[in-house]
């Protein structure tokens, strides 16, 4: 059952993700450098990963966070002028 609770909650992050990039204006930018969603959940798993947690739920939203960020045509830490 923790491979459902994995693609459910992977499903969820995803959709949960489109929702409020979709709906919301918020940028994390600190000059060209660009901090996604997929940049953030990426942080999220490295610190997950470090501290020992293993939740399904917890990695499988993280990773539909991710590749909501990942399938988008701006995806990369650097932008360049005029990009925005």
């Amino acid at each position: 059952m923790e491979f459902a609770l994995y693609s459910m909650s992977l499903i969820a992050g995803l959709v949960l993700a489109r929702a409020f990039v979709e709906n919301c204006n918020l940028h994390l930018r600190v000059g060209r450098f660009w901090f996604h969603h997929w940049i953030l959940a990426l942080a999220a798993m490295i610190v997950l990963l470090y501290i020992g947690i293993d939740a399904e739920i917890a990695w499988g939203a993280l990773t539909g966070i991710a590749i909501e960020g990942l399938r988008r045509k701006r995806w990369g830490l650097v932008q360049n002028p005029g990009e925005d």
